[in-house]
């Protein structure tokens, strides 16, 4: 017995239930046609000229079938005459290499075999003009030498910062396509400007660069697309905004206040900026906290698309172990040097294994609560919430939420002989 175990031998582990979460699941099956006729209506593959070179940014989010998407874009600009490549877009992410945002894409099926184009992969930029306020904008030099840039990406509240626009087109443009360096200008003054220079920024090379138009896409509460559109670079600011709102209507939300603990199976930077989506969980140091608003956090383990970048760990308690042992310091520190932000550096208490996690936060909850008064909830990651688990203390709560269904009884956790999770509740249903 460790000497963790002796101290948190008091804590005791509530019994969890599981239950099932219904969200809107409506979503788009057919994503090719929904595509080809939102092309044929704007009339945006005009604007590819025979023999001209095309720039095509993908980011590094794992957005409902992009691969499908990037591959669709790819064959319309070569029926259009165009000649594609591929262009990573995503600022500092991947430890600011090259070859590792080369490796990001790969986690999503984007290559050079499966996309039949170049994927042009470097961290050199290039001067593109000025803000009105004075800062300067530089992008991908590749991108910036194309005859056209198209952008792929996904519309969604940032997890940082409010603004007219915040994960999308613009912010593509301005941090995704400005790499390690034009991502680090974009941040120079902080997240309390970041809506303010990720417009301005955009507006910039909208106004100096050939983007061609955007494929934008918002996802449901179930991470399938429920809306794709091409919209014409000249309407991005009209138009991102409007995507905006309504992707702010869809985010999924934990539907109780104030809770005791938020166990998280796994965190990943395809999934957020910081790993877990800060929006769903609730604790945000620059936004303030929101439901579910947890007094405890832990996270049991580090998604492998992350390549070891566990940028926001600062938000969480506690990790394991098994979580620490994949971190890789340079891909999450490059990642918080540039957005000139600490917390993401930070450790959290790292416990031997999950029933030291579970113990940790319940022992350091105050006041003292006994387990079957404890308030909690265990998800898989942020964007998978139609199963969860909830403790004996909340079950009341979920009686009284129309959309939730407890479908097993609670049971106490059974553990492994190295400490962790072996069993989960309802297991089989």
């Amino acid at each position: 017995m460790s000497i963790y175990d002796e101290i948190l031998a008091s804590a005791g582990i509530p019994k969890f239930a599981p239950v099932k979460y219904r969200f809107e699941t409506e979503y788009i099956g057919d994503i090719e046609t929904a595509i080809h006729e939102s092309l044929a209506k704007t009339g945006v593959m005009k604007r590819v000229k025979p023999g001209a070179s095309i720039a095509i940014a993908v980011g590094s989010r794992e957005i409902d079938r992009v691969a499908v998407m990037v591959k669709l874009i790819i064959d319309e600009v070569k029926k259009a005459g165009g000649a594609p490549f591929i262009v990573p877009s995503m600022g500092s992410h991947a430890g600011a290499s090259a070859e590792g945002q080369t490796e990001l894409l790969k986690n999503f099926g984007i290559t050079e075999d499966t996309m039949g184009v170049p994927i042009k992969s470097s961290m050199e930029t290039e001067h593109v003009g000025m803000t009105e306020d004075g800062l300067e904008v530089r992008i991908d030099r590749n991108a910036s030498q194309a005859d056209g840039i198209i952008l792929i990406t996904r519309v969604k509240p940032h997890t940082s910062f409010r603004g007219k626009v915040e994960s999308g087109l613009m912010k593509m443009m301005a941090i995704g396509l400005g790499k390690q360096y034009g991502a680090a200008l974009c941040h120079q003054l902080g997240f309390s400007c970041m809506g303010e220079n990720v417009w301005n920024f955009g507006r910039v090379i909208l106004e100096k660069k050939p983007v061609l138009f955007g494929l934008a896409v918002v996802e449901n509460s179930i991470h399938k697309i429920i809306r794709v559109e091409t919209v014409p670079s000249e309407e991005f600011e009209a138009r991102e905004p409007e995507l905006l709102v309504e992707a702010k209507s869809l985010i999924p939300r934990i539907p109780f206040k104030d809770i005791d603990m938020l166990v998280v199976d796994e965190m990943g930077k395809e999934y957020s900026g910081t790993g877990i989506d800060l929006n769903v969980v609730g604790r945000n140091s620059y936004l303030g906290p929101s439901d579910p608003n947890p007094a405890r956090i832990a996270v049991f383990d580090l998604t492998d698309k992350s390549h070891g970048n566990a940028s926001g760990l600062g938000t969480v308690d506690v990790i394991t172990e098994k979580f620490e042992k994949k971190i890789d310091r340079v891909a999450g520190y490059v990642n918080g040097i540039t957005v000139k932000e600490c917390e993401g550096l930070k450790t959290p208490a790292v416990m031997e294994n999950e029933r030291q996690a579970l113990k940790l936060c319940i022992y350091t909850l105050i006041p003292e609560k006994k387990p079957e008064e404890l308030r909690a909830v265990w998800i898989h990651n942020t964007t998978d919430l139609s199963r969860m688990y909830v403790s004996e203390g909340l079950l009341k709560e979920v009686e009284a939420v129309e959309a939730m269904e407890i479908i097993g009884p609670p049971e106490e956790l059974e553990f492994d002989g190295q400490g962790n999770i072996a069993r989960r509740p309802g297991a089989g249903l």
